[in-house]
Order: C-alpha cells, then structure tokens, then sequence
C-alpha cells in the first residue's frame, strides 16, 4: 500500500494471483481488501496518480494492464458504479485523448508506461 495526496492506494503485484478478467472480478478482489478499484474524480488526483503509477512500474517491462473503476458502455465512459465520468471525460478532452474509432464497449486501464487504454476486458490481461 502507498500513501498519496491523503488517498492509501494498492497496485497489485506482477504476479500471476493478482489477474483478474473482468471489472466486476477486479470489484470483488478489491471488496475483499476493504477498498475499490481507482475511480478518478478530480483532475489534481489522477495526475497525482498517473505519475505515482509510472515511477512505481519503473524496472521490467510487463504487458498486461493495470484496471481502473470505469467501463465503456455504448461508446460513453461510467464509473463501475454506474454513474457518468464526467471528470473524465473532461480529462481526455484536454489531453486530446480519444475512444478508438467504432469502441463501444470495454475496459478502461492503464499500460505500463501509464497511458490509458480501452480494450475488451476478455482480450487483454488486467490487474486490478
């Protein structure tokens, strides 16, 4: 566990036990160490994150991915818990980051070198 910005996080490890394959699977992981997966809500907070995320990762490259607590649902972006991602959303407006062309629905993570990803949850390895 790390200690940031008054937020306690948990990256799994590189291991082959921390895989989950879907969002609700990384949910109930997560319920279990009594936290959630990462839900961005302020701008300051997922810059924090993205740079505490990249300098952790440093060391071996490793191709799988690192799950985030949102979903690609009919080409909008939601929160696991349903709710829109507005803050987000906003986000990638400003870093001119985009869904791929014709993505309607799928994972939300983060690459090793913290870019952010949208894949079909079944076609990728996904850490929670």
């Amino acid at each position: 566990f790390s200690y940031l910005k008054g937020s306690c996080y948990h990256l799994s490890s590189r291991t082959v036990q921390a895989h989950v394959t879907s969002v609700l699977e990384g949910e109930t992981v997560c319920a279990q160490l009594g936290s959630r997966l990462y839900q961005p809500r302020d701008f300051q907070s997922l810059e924090y994150f993205l740079g505490f995320y990249k300098e952790l990762l440093k060391g071996p490259e490793d191709k799988s991915r690192h799950l985030l607590g949102m979903i690609v649902k009919d080409s909008v972006i939601y929160y696991s818990n349903s709710d829109r991602a507005h803050m987000f959303d906003k986000w990638m407006e400003e870093k001119e980051i985009n869904l791929p062309v014709g993505f309607e629905n799928g994972c939300v993570s983060l690459d090793e070198q913290a870019n952010i990803k949208f894949e079909r949850c079944s076609n990728i390895s996904i850490k929670y």
